[in-house]
């Protein structure tokens, strides 16, 4: 929630991420196009609580998260979750994927759940 050094509160820099994952052997491209949060923001204090939900994406065994083909997909993808966010739509490809949910504000304290991740194949190369 909250770094109890100093006078002032700040927020404490928290994450959970993912390993990697693909359909069937890696052969394959998936296309992630929607995410439905599940996370829980229980004792936080702030109005607004909210995580973030990153999407980052790998084309290639071993080599760094890079951008994809499409000129409108950045290497990653920051998707802002509040309390009540049902869903959120997104537009991202690759062969491997990783997501990470963070946050950094003051006075929020939040449990991930089982989040789901609409995806589906897009070709192979």
């Amino acid at each position: 929630m909250n770094d109890g050094e100093g006078t002032s509160p700040s927020g404490i820099e928290a994450h959970v991420e993912s390993a990697d994952f693909e359909i069937g052997n890696g052969d394959q491209f998936q296309f992630i196009h929607r995410i439905l949060p599940d996370v829980s923001f229980f004792g936080s204090t702030d109005p607004t609580p909210a995580v973030s939900f990153l999407l980052k994406p790998r084309n290639f065994l071993g080599s760094g998260f890079g951008t994809s083909d499409t000129s409108t997909i950045t290497a990653t993808k920051t998707v802002d979750v509040q309390e009540f966010t049902e869903q959120a739509f997104v537009r991202i490809r690759s062969r491997q994927m990783a997501f990470r949910v963070e946050s950094s504000g003051t006075n929020i304290a939040w449990k991930l759940g089982a989040s789901r991740i609409d995806l589906r194949p897009d070709g192979q190369r």
